[in-house]
């Protein structure tokens, strides 16, 4: 069985690599997307208030500008926020498509390339924004609460109200660590939609099934995932630290080492990618994958206990098998002529040299 730390040195650094072209050629997109939507859409909300170009020109005041605000340009504008929330969301499904299974392929198949990132991303994109928006509706129960709770913390605090802010706090750590549990146990979703090639709702239906048929596993998982998160949110906070400045300083200095900043985020933000899909797609090979498909489970847990009683039995007393299948991608088996062959010598003499009759 290989381990974790064996899986991570064989394809981490590949997979880092992969992670971090995606996530470039992601913000380019965006980018690109931030200024044909800002363009179209300032034409657009513009239009719905009535107003032009030649308006802008001619030095209007925003308060004329803005006097025929009507209910009909609100409903643009959260037509146009909604449209970009979309655009987004259809950028990052493609990178978690792509990243999560290639973490899939190198877990089960022990190999995989930069080219399962773009056929998984452009193959399961679609399912994992349905998915998205699947584990975003479930988490309203909870999410609802918590954004009110730090609402509450935040005007308590205002009004110094000591009643208000610890009955906040109190909520705010409630539902906080409902949060915490149900991303527990929705984070095995999108391995089984990779791995399995199932839908959106049957893999979050499955790992739903995780929590209550293996609660401890699927804890297990996420505090082994907080683990191997926390050393990088260490050095996120003394990056930060050191090199971003404190004040309101515009030095160019200080510019330098934001942006120093921002690269070296840039960079380990991958590698902490990498590093959670790897584990949790192994934890789901090891404990979990039997739920969801014994027959695969079985067959690998019989292949893996017929090479480990091979390699434990001595050399000299294994024994060949019989008979090999054909490769049919080797080359086929040049016989030598200098060698006998197994029949005999007697057949393999030619056909005209038999020997004479001594009694002739």
């Amino acid at each position: 069985m290989v381990t974790y730390f064996q899986l991570f040195g064989r394809h981490g650094l590949k997979m880092w690599g992969t992670f971090l072209l995606g996530t470039l050629m992601a913000q380019v997109i965006n980018m690109i997307m931030a200024v044909i939507f800002y363009f179209v859409g300032a034409a657009v909300f513009l239009a719905s208030i009535g107003l032009n170009l030649e308006d802008l020109q001619s030095g209007t005041s925003p308060e004329e500008m803005f006097s025929g605000f009507e209910p009909g340009a609100f409903l643009v504008v959260i037509l146009l926020l909604l449209l970009w929330i979309i655009l987004q969301s259809f950028v990052s499904c493609f990178q978690m498509a792509g990243s999560y299974g290639m973490a899939s392929e190198a877990v089960l198949d022990g190999s995989t390339s930069i080219g399962t990132y773009f056929q998984t991303g452009f193959r399961y994109f679609w399912k994992f924004f349905l998915q998205c928006i699947l584990i975003l509706l479930f988490s309203l129960p909870l999410l609802i609460p918590f954004g009110l709770a730090d609402l509450g913390i935040l005007f308590s605090d205002e009004a110094g109200s000591t009643i208000g802010l610890g009955i906040s706090w109190f909520f705010w750590f409630v539902f906080g660590g409902g949060l915490l549990m149900y991303f527990f146990s929705v984070m095995f979703a999108p391995v089984i939609l990779t791995s399995e090639n199932m839908g959106p709702w049957q893999s979050l239906r499955y790992s739903f099934q995780f929590t209550y048929r293996s609660f401890g596993k699927v804890f297990g998982t996420g505090l082994l995932n907080t683990l191997i998160l926390l050393p990088f949110a260490v050095i996120f906070i003394l990056l930060s630290l050191l090199m971003v400045p404190q004040g309101e300083e515009a030095s160019l200095a200080a510019i330098g080492s934001t942006l120093l900043f921002i690269l070296l985020t840039f960079l380990l933000v991958p590698l902490a990618q990498a590093a959670v899909l790897l584990m949790t797609a192994l934890r789901y090979k090891i404990h979990l994958r039997k739920i969801v498909v014994p027959e695969a489970h079985e067959l690998e847990t019989a292949a893996s206990e017929t090479s480990a009683s091979f390699e434990e039995t001595p050399l000299a007393e294994r024994e060949e098998p019989v008979s090999r299948p054909a490769d049919p991608f080797s080359p086929p088996e040049s016989v030598s002529l200098d060698e006998p062959s197994p029949a005999g010598d007697e057949q393999s003499k030619p056909l005209d040299s038999e020997e004479k009759d001594p009694r002739s």
